[in-house]
């Protein structure tokens, strides 16, 4: 409503009250919107829609294994991890790594021992 000066008003409500409770509002919101783990379905889903391939599994178990956390901070958006993960699964190299020279990578160090020197052991 307009007074006999011109000026609106807002039933007495003040206009700095009513941002303050927009601001109020906007607090209790962010607060009351907690991360949530996704589901296998939802990740999986994700990835297909978006095109980028990654395991949806390695990436659940990665997460779960730290309490869904990027480096010391609480994650607060799984799709942007999702990104980042196959963002960063791009970059790494495909070829295995390469074992000490004379060293077999198939073998264990135990199934190394030849048979003369497993009879020391006994």
């Amino acid at each position: 409503t307009t007074d006999n000066n011109g000026i609106t008003t807002d039933n007495g409500e003040g206009i700095g009250n009513k941002d303050k409770e927009e601001k109020k509002e906007g607090k209790e919101k962010a607060k009351r919107e907690r991360f949530t783990p996704p589901a296998l379905e939802d990740v999986a889903f994700y990835a297909q829609e978006k095109g980028l391939r990654l395991d949806p599994q390695a990436f659940l178990d990665y997460y779960s294994s730290n309490g869904w956390k990027v480096g010391r901070n609480q994650m607060k958006d799984w799709r942007a991890a999702v990104r980042n993960w196959d963002r960063k699964d791009r970059e790494r190299p495909r070829y295995p790594k390469q074992a000490a020279i004379g060293y077999d990578v198939g073998r264990t160090h135990f199934s190394q021992i030849t048979d003369n020197e497993e009879d020391k052991w006994k």
